[in-house]
């Protein structure tokens, strides 16, 4: 899903096999404030219109999320993860290319429209259980 000037994520967590490191939450620190349609909005959960400087945000990665560059101003944050020790993390190398393939694809995709369009088609919302 992506609409003119927003940016839509669907994240899977990050997992660290060796070390049993799972991310589960996203945080993100609002250093500017401002008013977009939307400023952020968690699919089944909340939504903001207005974010105001040095709101910080966490969230379950289950969320697909989107957000839109402020009306007026520079949207600056912070993003991160809070990582878990799962004794359960197991290695899955097809899920592996895939996440690979999807980070590269959405960093890419900020100086190429046609290749965020494909990155969007290529990377379908999973649901982390």
């Amino acid at each position: 899903m992506r609409s003119s000037g927003c940016i839509c994520r669907s994240r899977t967590s990050s997992r660290s096999t060796a070390r049993k490191h799972v991310s589960r939450y996203t945080v993100l620190l609002y250093l500017t404030g401002g008013s977009a349609e939307p400023a952020l909005d968690l699919t089944g959960g909340a939504a903001f219109t207005e974010i105001a400087p040095f709101t910080c945000v966490i969230f379950d990665q289950r969320y697909e999320h989107e957000g839109a560059p402020y009306l007026e101003g520079r949207k600056v944050f912070l993003r991160t993860e809070l990582i878990f020790t799962d004794p359960q993390v197991t290695h899955d190398s097809e899920i592996g290319a895939l996440f690979s393939k999807a980070c590269y694809l959405t960093g890419e995709s900020v100086f190429a429209p046609e290749l965020a369009r494909h990155a969007d088609s290529q990377s379908p919302p999973t649901a982390i259980t």
